[in-house]
């Protein structure tokens, strides 16, 4: 069994690219109340930098050190609410879709550092099954989901079990 999987650079840089990528048009952020103009996608990208800096400093540094990044952005977050008035909810609803993207992108490349196949003595074995066990957090708090997240970066858990069966030729 393998006790441990890791998360290199490009695995990482990708989830990022692709929850910074959600909504950069305005057009593919689900459940807002008015489409997002440029007011609005400004604001979401100046919070999600910050995030981006907090969980960049989990990654490299961990999570003790990325506190002060963690909590300057939660603060950004929760002003970015306050100030966008009618908006808040949307605000909101933006940045946890954009929080979700990056969770599931980082867990879908995990998943796919699975070998297919390997050899032993002189049997090669490919995989027959998989089965994963996740831990899941609800919540809406964009305070909580943002320090998960942070947490979960620096050095976050996903179960996997996979099977592998001899090849016949």
């Amino acid at each position: 069994m393998i006790a441990i999987g890791l998360l290199d650079r490009q695995g990482f840089e990708d989830a990022l690219a692709h929850a910074g990528a959600l909504g950069a048009g305005g057009d593919d952020l689900a459940g807002l109340s008015a489409p997002a103009d440029g007011g609005f996608l400004g604001k979401l990208s100046e919070v999600w930098e910050s995030i981006e800096r907090a969980l960049r400093e989990a990654f490299v540094h961990g999570a003790e050190r990325a506190t002060a990044a963690r909590d300057a952005a939660v603060a950004l977050a929760e002003r970015c609410m306050e100030e966008a008035g009618r908006r808040a909810r949307d605000v909101h609803q933006a940045l946890l879709s954009r929080l979700q993207d990056y969770v599931g992108t980082l867990v879908d490349t995990m998943l796919a550092r699975l070998r297919p196949a390997f050899a032993v003595g002189g049997s090669d074995l490919t995989l027959d099954s998989v089965d994963v066990n996740q831990r899941i957090s609800f919540t809406g708090s964009l305070k909580a989901a943002i320090t998960e997240v942070v947490a979960l970066t620096s050095s976050g858990e996903l179960t996997v079990s996979a099977g592998y069966r001899v090849s016949r030729s």
